[in-house]
């Protein structure tokens, strides 16, 4: 029979880490769920069905920014878009490629998703 764990302060910690990593990645999945869901499905710039293709859901609001700063931003689902690969890496208005150019895309064409974050991020205290 082995010794039972002594509960050090260290041990504890490493295990409260582990089960707020574990909580954090559930939160990250529902809230990827819902973006999918409120999209229908569909790369919200090229409108194209994602049935087979790999869906990117991508936040607005980086999530290194979002673990750092925003934490209330972690599900809320005006922070994520639905795109397809193209549109989420290589196209000219793609966020990766151009975060301006993404911005004003999303001004324009999701005008309720931007004015939503904007005051999400103008309330918020950091």
């Amino acid at each position: 029979m082995s010794k039972p764990k002594k509960l050090t302060k260290a041990y504890l910690k490493k295990k409260e880490k582990r089960l707020n990593k574990r909580v954090f990645k559930e939160k990250l999945k529902l809230w990827r769920d819902k973006v999918i869901q409120r999209d229908k499905g569909y790369c919200q710039i090229c409108n194209k069905p994602l049935l087979t293709q790999p869906k990117n859901v991508h936040h607005i609001i980086s999530l290194s920014s979002v673990k750092r700063k925003y934490p209330d931003l972690l599900e809320n689902i005006d922070n994520g878009i639905l795109l397809c690969s193209y549109d989420h890496k290589f196209a000219p208005n793609s966020p990766h490629q151009s975060g301006v150019e993404f911005g004003l895309w999303l001004q324009e064409h999701k005008p309720e998703q931007y004015n939503n974050l904007i005051t999400i991020l103008k309330n918020l205290k950091v």
